[in-house]
């Protein structure tokens, strides 16, 4: 113990020279028989043996010092203060960095996972109320409770669409046959800008006019509340302002049948 305290003030180095000394102490004596060796020599081995422990470690944070780049801290008074930032070992490094990488992949799955456990919003129902809006047309503001009392067929669509463009001559008929039984178009385009800063919309609508309200609804909260999740989505929406049929897509085989469940819905009110 009093070696122990004379190499080392640090307790917890104190603790571990110790336990060398222990363990040093039996490796020793049991090599020797015991009435050959006396117990002065085997404590100048044992001091022997720790001396050259401690020079070992002495050696292995002086090369840790030659390998210690120095860096600059910022501290609080502002003046900069000198330290030695000790380089890690390459096997350490390449570990900490292989660390880093799988803490990120975890964090992505798990966004990932959170992402897909999110709840999506859910398709408006048949007797559902339909969501109000307030979009800007062309030329006009447009809101679904000025039709009430009208029969509504709110159609979801974009440039960039290709059913779109096949329904868009459906939509003219439908509006010019059924006008005066009261039903009225609302195509509400999703694309990223209206038609005063948007080419593409422009073009598509040279291509396919409409003789029916156009609104513009960039921001895309309209399909939210209605639970849109592909284009074209349509939602015939009755008198008293609850759905009556939803209708997902569109190609040229659907034009009759939609064209009698309107016929049928407009004929039972």
């Amino acid at each position: 113990f009093g070696l122990a305290h004379r190499k080392q003030s640090n307790p917890v180095r104190q603790f571990s020279l110790i336990s060398e000394l222990v363990l040093v102490t039996r490796r020793t004596t049991s090599s020797f028989p015991r009435k050959r060796e006396s117990r002065e020599i085997a404590t100048r081995r044992t001091e022997q043996t720790l001396d050259s422990r401690l020079r070992g470690n002495d050696e292995r944070i002086g090369v840790l010092r030659q390998n210690a780049k120095p860096a600059l801290p910022i501290d609080t008074s502002g003046a900069p203060r000198e330290t030695m930032v000790f380089t890690l070992p390459q096997e350490m490094s390449a570990a900490m960095s292989l660390s880093r990488l799988l803490t990120r992949m975890f964090i992505s799955l798990l966004a990932s996972a959170l992402l897909i456990a999110a709840p999506i919003a859910l398709a408006l129902e048949v007797g559902q109320p339909a969501p109000d809006f307030k979009l800007k047309g062309v030329g006009e503001t447009l809101t679904l409770s000025e039709f009430r009392g009208q029969f509504v067929y709110v159609d979801f669509w974009a440039s960039w669409c290709a059913p779109c463009r096949v329904s868009f001559p459906w939509m003219n008929d439908m509006q010019r046959k059924f006008q005066d039984k009261g039903l009225r178009i609302v195509a509400i385009n999703l694309d990223e800008a209206d038609i005063t800063s948007n080419a593409a919309i422009k073009n598509f609508l040279a291509r396919s006019p409409a003789n029916f309200k156009i609104a513009f609804d960039p921001a895309g909260v309209t399909p939210k509340a209605y639970g849109v999740l592909g284009m074209p989505t349509s939602f015939l929406i009755g008198k008293d302002g609850k759905v009556i049929f939803r209708h997902a897509g569109f190609k040229n085989a659907d034009r009759d049948e939609l064209e009698t469940r309107i016929a049928i819905a407009m004929a039972a009110s």
